[in-house]
């Protein structure tokens, strides 16, 4: 038995990742190749105890082979624009509200990374036709076993995602949020009284003001916080002049509910309503 098939699928995968990687920042490190390929030789290793178990059965080899290629080439274009592969939610939303979004990066440049990835992964069987098992093999378990590590000491965004493992963990069922006992609404922190800001009242008076809301924009991203460099390093110098309040308590644990409540002064419900 030769490797041949299971190292073109690791061919495949590592160009299908250097495509997405193109245009990103990658950390110059060691650990760098092992945190992002360690996922992809995750899943060559299970195609690999797949093609052992159906030797007398190649057809379906092949099918499973071209069907792990073809997806990774059809997430391409979703990963250089959304930094993820499709997720089941995804999926869900592809014939509803991504269908526009998903037919704008239908283009040339995208065919054309899809289709030398593909080509990749026809020709390459043949050219790897004589690689031995066992160096192939173990390769991609001291890769899989270091990949933890790797992807603990290099920040790779997310982008070490092989296709497959994102679809087979959301798949996965999910821990329920536990009840809780009490009023989820009841402050769960000490109250204490901060700066006195009352000289600052009617300071703006007659003044416009413009409200600005991101989301998911932590502190530890952020130059105000002293980091370096800054990924905003305009909101850090606004920052450095303004009133900053580092405390801050969301009326409920979902961003939209909790952007509803900053826009309409309003305390919302679990259902969607409102205690006003």
């Amino acid at each position: 038995m030769r490797a041949s098939r299971a190292a073109s699928l690791l061919l495949v995968f590592a160009l299908a990742k250097s495509i997405v990687l193109a245009g990103h920042h990658v950390p110059f490190s060691w650990w760098a190749p092992v945190a992002y390929l360690w996922q992809d030789a995750s899943v060559v290793l299970v195609f690999v105890a797949l093609e052992c178990t159906l030797v007398r059965r190649q057809g379906i080899v092949w099918v499973a082979y071209t069907g792990l290629a073809l997806y990774a080439a059809i997430n391409i274009p979703v990963t250089r624009a959304l930094s993820t592969p499709l997720t089941w939610p995804m999926w869900r939303a592809a014939d509803g509200p991504l269908a526009d979004s998903m037919w704008h990066y239908v283009t040339w440049q995208n065919a054309a990374l899809f289709v030398s990835v593909l080509t990749v992964g026809t020709v390459a069987p043949f050219a790897f036709r004589q690689a031995p098992v066992r160096p192939v093999v173990a390769a991609m378990l001291l890769c899989t076993a270091l990949g933890p590590a790797a992807a603990m000491r290099v920040d790779t965004l997310g982008l070490e995602r092989n296709p497959w493992t994102v679809l087979i963990s959301r798949a996965l069922p999910r821990v329920p949020a536990r009840a809780s006992a009490g009023d989820w609404r009841a402050r769960g922190f000490d109250h204490t009284h901060g700066e006195d800001l009352s000289r600052f009242r009617g300071a703006a008076a007659g003044r416009n003001i413009v409200l600005v809301s991101l989301e998911s924009t932590a502190a530890q991203y952020l130059g105000l916080y002293g980091v370096h460099p800054g990924v905003m390093p305009n909101l850090s110098e606004l920052g450095r002049s303004a009133i900053v309040f580092d405390n801050a308590y969301a009326v409920y644990p979902e961003s939209i509910k909790g952007l509803f409540s900053i826009l309409c002064s309003t305390c919302v419900s679990g259902n969607g309503g409102d205690h006003s």
